[in-house]
Formats: structure tokens, C-alpha cells, sequence
């Protein structure tokens, strides 16, 4: 048997493994399976409940707590009289025009 033979003889084991392998991890189609839905329970055909959505959420590293850091702005922000708040709002929707972020990118990238 020369090289090459043993060679081929070496990938056709790797390669019937690997396909054991994609076989076992692959879903299988058919009615058992049914497609996932971003609003609903994998488990029942029922709307996913806040707290279900959170835990996913974080679960997939999408989301994280509030720190408490973030909890005191909170607190700060919701004591101000609306007035202040409306102040606020106004003067960040009529902030001035000011240069891309792909300029700045591009810029920054030279």
C-alpha cells in the first residue's frame, strides 16, 4: 500500500466519523420539530411571559442587571419635576449638527 492509499484509507475513517457526528448533532426534520418563534415558548404554543424574555436574554449575553450605579441615575432622573425632564429631551433633539461617525472612523483609521 503506498502513501497515498493509506492517506485516502485515513480520510474515509475521518470522514465517516464526521458524518456520524453531523448526523447526531443535526435537527431532524419532520413534524416532531417544529419552527422557533422569537415570541413564543419552545416549550408550549403560548405568548413568552416578560420574565421569560429577560431570561433568554440573558442567557444569550444580550442583556445584563442594572448596576447600582445605573439605579441611582434612575432615581435621580425620576425626581426631577417634568419640566427639567422636557428641558432636557429638548436640548438633546436640537443638539448641532456635528461631524459623521464614519468620518470620524475614517478619519481615525489614517
Amino acid at each position: 500500500m503506498t502513501v497515498l492509499e493509506a492517506e485516502l484509507v485515513d480520510i474515509k475513517a475521518r470522514l465517516a466519523r464526521l458524518e456520524a457526528t453531523v448526523i447526531t448533532l443535526a435537527p431532524r426534520p419532520g413534524p416532531a420539530r417544529r419552527k422557533r418563534t422569537s415570541t413564543r415558548s419552545v416549550v408550549a404554543d403560548r405568548p413568552m411571559t416578560s420574565e421569560e424574555v429577560l431570561a433568554r436574554l440573558k442567557a444569550y449575553g444580550l442583556i445584563r442587571d442594572v448596576t447600582p450605579e445605573e439605579r441611582k441615575l434612575a432615581s435621580e432622573w425620576d425626581a426631577l419635576p417634568e419640566e427639567e425632564k422636557e428641558a432636557v429631551r429638548m436640548a438633546l433633539d436640537n443638539l448641532p449638527p456635528g461631524p459623521m461617525v464614519s468620518d470620524i472612523i475614517i478619519e481615525n483609521r489614517r
